[in-house]
């Protein structure tokens, strides 16, 4: 599991591997933080520390055939960069 700071920008990419298929016979639906998003990649900020566990759903659009993916990730507080003298 990858740690990204809370705010930090991250982007999430798929690609399909189907024997015969092009990569433009594929669609992508990411499914984010509660949220629905159709673009591939797709960039996302969390704004709160917790673990979370984005999903992407590729679907080929010839077959119609479907898979689904996922990855967690642990994002954390910043560090404290504030001195005070």
């Amino acid at each position: 599991m990858r740690n990204y700071l809370a705010g930090e920008t991250i982007t999430f990419e798929a690609a399909a591997k189907t024997d015969g298929y092009l990569e433009t016979d594929h669609s992508y639906s990411w499914s984010i933080d509660g949220s629905s998003y159709a673009t591939n990649p797709k960039t996302h900020a969390f704004t709160a520390k917790g673990t979370y566990t984005p999903e992407v759903t590729a679907t080929n659009t010839v077959t119609g055939g479907s898979a689904k993916a996922q990855v967690t990730i642990n994002v954390v507080e910043p560090a404290n960069t504030n001195w005070q003298v």
